[in-house]
């Protein structure tokens, strides 16, 4: 019994097989897991009636049977033999993306490529990542090939229980609702390593339950961890902890369970993203991570200085492997921090850095105007002029925000949480002088002026935080927005009418000038 094929796989399949019917001399699939497409390019070579060669390093030609063909010590005598060969045939290399870039094999590719529609023979290389070399881009056809679905991961699943179901030492107790969490949760790994987790559960702990999502959870922390693109953030922020911001709040309590079934079989398509536009310190990146918890969603970070490499291309195939690594992790968040400063020179890349810089913003730009996956993108900027203005066009993103200074009310509330926070209790506190003397102030600003003031009564023989304190750490505090006084009143103005109030309120007048002290 072998594990039934899922739409996209069956997509990517049809496709081979099209291009192989159609006389492609060479294709170029992208995949690790190597066992997997091998079993759909023989089922392709069988539907055909080919024969189908395997080529590795080790083992030399191998026909789909194992058994050796020929021994070749590299791949120029593998392809020179291959190109000796005039039967109808599928040669299949695992190994020759590490030895791509030599000219001997780009020569040797060439010349086979010539002579292979002649002969109805198709070379398909199979490597993790795309790597072909710039004179050969027009060579090849490739193909991405998609990680298990939810129907292939259920179909694993079920082969799995009833081969351990026999097994009296192992108990399998899955409710319906388990079951899909721990399908959905598996949703990015590959065949084998699903399947490793999934035996691990049943032959260590010698059950399979609702508890074994964190097993899942943790495998696919690791495999974030490994790609160096992005950054797993375990966020223990709640919404419980953003002062304010009660529209932005309403928003996304309401699309909360967006990602579940229910939501799909209602008709409601994903969920795109939003941009937080905002003064710095008045909550969006912890508004970011607060949308993790209230979606109980995984929470990545792309951090875009990660994306630029030093060689040639490898910008774009980082951007490219680390929106593909968070589609393996949807659903999921996919936060941008400070968007601004990673697409800033997007405008004079051209004479900077050769147009990498527009390539890879073009490429992210598409990939949110056209991406179907469960990936919900936070995209958080301090300053929207620098910002190409087709990043915000509408169908990229379902809202735009801006977070202003917190107003009366909102302070209220920020007082109180950094004082729980702290534990004291902020009935003991004259919150209204408090308020009063927070105009103008960010969140930020509000919490270290309590963390300040704390520091001071501790260093007071640790008496109680009193009132005065705070006041006395605000009065020695210059607000950004006096310190930033044009650039905040330059915000505001843009937002008007351009962006929704995340608080429900119209942007607040420029804040009074704070005179010295």
């Amino acid at each position: 019994m072998t594990v039934a094929w899922g739409k996209k796989a069956l997509e990517a399949i049809s496709k081979i097989d099209l291009l192989i019917r159609s006389r492609y001399p060479l294709l170029y699939v992208v995949s690790c897991e190597e066992l997997r497409v091998r079993r759909a390019i023989a089922e392709v070579a069988e539907a055909q009636k080919k024969n189908l060669y395997i080529w590795t390093l080790t083992d030399g030609i191998v026909d789909k049977s194992g058994m050796r063909i020929v021994r070749c010590d590299g791949p120029r005598e593998a392809l020179t033999h291959i190109r000796k060969q005039e039967r109808r045939a599928i040669w299949l290399l695992l190994d020759l993306h590490h030895f791509i870039n030599d000219p001997a094999i780009i020569r040797l590719l060439k010349e086979i490529s010539a002579e292979s529609k002649r002969v109805m023979r198709t070379l398909i290389i199979l490597a993790p990542s795309l790597n072909i070399p710039p004179d050969m881009d027009k060579d090849f056809e490739v193909i991405e090939f998609p990680l298990p679905s939810y129907e292939e991961l259920e179909s694993l699943l079920d082969l799995l229980i009833s081969r351990y179901s026999a097994d009296p030492r192992v108990s399998i107790t899955l409710s319906p609702e388990a079951k899909e969490r721990i399908i959905r949760s598996s949703l990015g790994l590959t065949m084998s390593e699903a399947e490793g987790i999934y035996c691990q559960a049943m032959i260590t702990e010698r059950s399979l339950d609702d508890s074994d999502v964190e097993l899942v959870l943790e495998a696919k922390k690791a495999l974030v961890q490994r790609s160096g693109l992005l950054e797993y953030i375990d966020a223990s922020e709640t919404m419980q902890d953003v002062g304010g911001l009660q529209e932005l709040k309403r928003w996304l309590k309401k699309r909360r369970n967006a990602f579940s079934e229910e939501a799909q079989e209602f008709g409601l398509p994903y969920p795109k993203g939003v941009v937080m536009i905002g003064i710095q310190g008045c909550g969006k990146s912890l508004c970011a991570k607060a949308i993790s918890r209230l979606w109980r969603l995984p929470l990545l970070r792309l951090d875009v200085s990660r994306i630029f490499g030093k060689y040639i291309g490898s910008s774009e195939q980082n951007i490219r492997r680390g929106l593909q690594m968070a589609e393996t992790m949807a659903p999921c968040v996919l936060w941008v921090d400070e968007v601004e400063k990673a697409f800033s020179g997007v405008k004079s890349s051209g004479m900077s850095d050769a147009g990498t810089t527009a390539r890879v913003f073009g490429y992210f730009l598409t990939w949110l105007q056209e991406k179907e996956s469960a990936v919900f993108v936070v995209c958080t900027a301090n300053d929207i002029s620098q910002l190409p203005p087709e990043f915000i066009r509408r169908g990229r993103f379902d809202e735009i925000f801006f977070v202003d200074l917190p107003n009366p009310e909102e302070r209220r509330e920020i007082f109180s949480i950094h004082l729980r926070k702290r534990k004291r209790d902020p009935k003991n506190f004259d919150l209204n002088a408090l308020v009063a003397a927070s105009e103008g102030f960010t969140g930020a600003e509000i919490e270290q002026a309590v963390i300040s003031a704390l520091y001071d009564a501790f260093d007071d023989n640790m008496r109680q935080l009193k009132t005065e304190d705070i006041l006395r750490a605000l009065k020695e505090t210059v607000p950004l927005s006096v310190t930033m006084r044009e650039g905040v009143e330059g915000l505001r103005r843009w937002a008007k009418g351009r962006a929704r109030p995340a608080s429900g309120t119209l942007p607040q007048a420029p804040p009074p000038q704070i005179g010295p002290l």
